[in-house]
């Protein structure tokens, strides 16, 4: 049977997704949708490079699930961090995983250490820039970083920048960049099982 994603299922994704993401885990969703074999033979080129290229449809998808993997730091990871640090080496992380999965590995690695600005900020209920007072340890995601730049735009040389050069100033960094970013959610219409 199908039916719609609503809002309930939208927040259980969310929170089955946090939970794997804050043990280290990458979280995949999967969906599908049966292409005509009369506009897409055998043999067909599928262009996957970037979202704007895609030859396909992106729409109608039926969702199947979500799962989880492991992929954890190599053995040497941690250590190799922690000689870094020692020798006075800031460490800063950049990844392609999402926020809370990126913190959870940058735990894993030796590379925070403490609660970060983000989990300060959403505890407490208080803006990022007032929890980064309270914090060595911050994660960038791609909308923290795309709206500094926005920021910065218009603005004359010698001021631009201030926002990144004060994540910089950090001990503990963490940029969780996405290589592709949807700003606008796809719209699932059905689930199957």
């Amino acid at each position: 049977s199908t039916w719609d994603i609503d809002n309930y299922w939208q927040e259980e994704f969310k929170n089955v997704n946090l939970s794997f993401g804050k043990q280290g885990e990458r979280v995949l969703g999967f969906a599908k949708l049966h292409l005509p074999r009369s506009q897409f033979p055998k043999g067909f080129q599928f262009k996957t490079g970037s979202v704007s290229e895609f030859n396909f449809p992106m729409q109608e998808l039926c969702f199947i699930g979500l799962t989880s993997m492991m992929d954890p730091p190599r053995d040497a990871v941690p250590f190799a961090v922690k000689k870094c640090i020692a020798a006075g080496i800031k460490v800063i992380m950049v990844t392609g995983d999402q926020p809370v999965t990126a913190t959870a590995i940058a735990r894993q690695c030796n590379i925070i250490k403490e609660k970060t600005a983000n989990e300060i900020a959403e505890e407490e209920s208080i803006s990022f820039e007032a929890a980064m007072k309270k914090s060595n340890a911050i994660v960038i995601h791609g909308d923290m970083l795309t709206q500094a730049l926005r920021e910065d735009e218009g603005l004359p040389e010698n001021e631009k920048g201030r926002k990144i050069n004060s994540w910089l100033q950090k001990q503990q960094i963490v940029f969780a960049l996405s290589l592709i970013h949807i700003s606008e959610p796809t719209r699932l219409l059905s689930i199957s099982y």
